[in-house]
């Protein structure tokens, strides 16, 4: 029997400020980062944000082949460049596991976000790292301007 290819697209469920201490769930703003709404979640200086995915149905025997971070993001005119670390791991904040990290390029777009990519294939080729799958995104301080996130998600694609 063929397994069909597919893919999915994963949204935040909930994720952690770590400057104010609190999840996104508890406060009722996940909403904030599950669509391209110009509704920003911001990232101070010194601190990092990171957030926890839908999980998928891989079908048994499938092969993930394709696992893709987008992140629309904008960050202030004098943020510095090497400032803006994106990170794939579980575990944050209590026990982070980090599996790849990625100084991400930082977006001043007059004022419009734009959207960046990352493909962590190499890093997330399982189901079980697929659904245990976290994003950090830090602010370094030496920056102390602020990165601002708009809507988060995961491509996954598999096949047979």
């Amino acid at each position: 029997l063929a397994i069909p290819a597919g893919s999915a697209t994963l949204t935040v469920i909930n994720g952690w400020n770590s400057l104010e201490k609190q999840w996104l769930e508890e406060e009722k703003k996940t909403y904030l980062l599950q669509t391209s709404d110009n509704l920003l979640w911001p990232g101070q200086y010194g601190g990092y944000n990171s957030f926890q995915f839908s999980d998928v149905l891989i079908p048994a025997g499938a092969t993930i082949s394709s696992v893709k971070i987008f992140v629309e993001h904008l960050e202030e005119r004098r943020f510095a460049k090497g400032g803006l670390i994106w990170q794939v791991g579980t575990g944050w904040p209590a026990d982070p596991t980090v599996w790849a990290t990625n100084t991400a390029i930082p977006l001043n777009t007059k004022n419009n976000e734009a959207t960046g990519s990352w493909d962590i294939t190499a890093y997330v080729d399982t189901p079980s790292k697929l659904n245990s799958l976290e994003l950090y995104i830090g602010n370094l301080k030496s920056s102390r301007e602020k990165t601002q996130t708009d809507y988060v998600y995961v491509v996954v694609e598999w096949s047979s």
